[in-house]
Formats: structure tokens, C-alpha cells, sequence
């Protein structure tokens, strides 16, 4: 679905409205499918210009982004302050 099925869809939709970009908002697999679809299609980039994941159904336990080590500093800030 994230390589063929997505990829149509946003095609479909930008040449409907004859829009440049999208903002795509995706629940749990359609965060998945966004994800795929980014990591095999990288073009695509250009065609979003948001993406909302809401629920995201995946684990980022190998990241290395700035983001990755500070959302840990972050859970446990909140713990002490409540």
C-alpha cells in the first residue's frame, strides 16, 4: 500500500486539484504506509508539504537524530515535575 497504493492516491489528488502539494495526515497504518512510502520513493518529498502522524504504529529504537535522544530527556522531566 505504501509503494503503490499511496503513491497514486497523492498523484490522483494533486492532478485533480492541480495543486503542487499535499498535507497527508495518516492513523496508525496509514502513518506506516506514509513511512514507506517515503524510504522507497524519496521523490515524494517534494510533493508533501506536512504529514501528521496520529498514532504511529512503528518503534524508532535504532534512531540517531538530535530528536531521538532529547524526547527521552523530556518523559522523564514530566515524571519529576508531576
Amino acid at each position: 500500500m505504501g509503494r503503490f497504493d499511496l503513491p497514486a492516491v497523492i498523484d490522483y489528488v494533486l492532478n485533480a486539484t492541480g495543486k503542487e502539494k499535499l498535507s497527508y495526515i495518516g492513523h496508525s497504518m496509514g502513518t506506516t504506509m506514509f513511512f514507506v512510502l517515503l524510504s522507497t520513493k524519496p521523490e515524494y518529498n517534494t510533493k508533501v508539504n506536512f504529514m501528521g502522524a496520529l498514532g504511529p504504529a512503528v518503534y524508532l529504537k535504532q534512531g540517531t537524530s538530535p530528536a531521538h535522544y532529547l524526547a527521552e530527556f523530556y518523559g522523564r522531566a514530566e515524571k519529576v515535575r508531576n
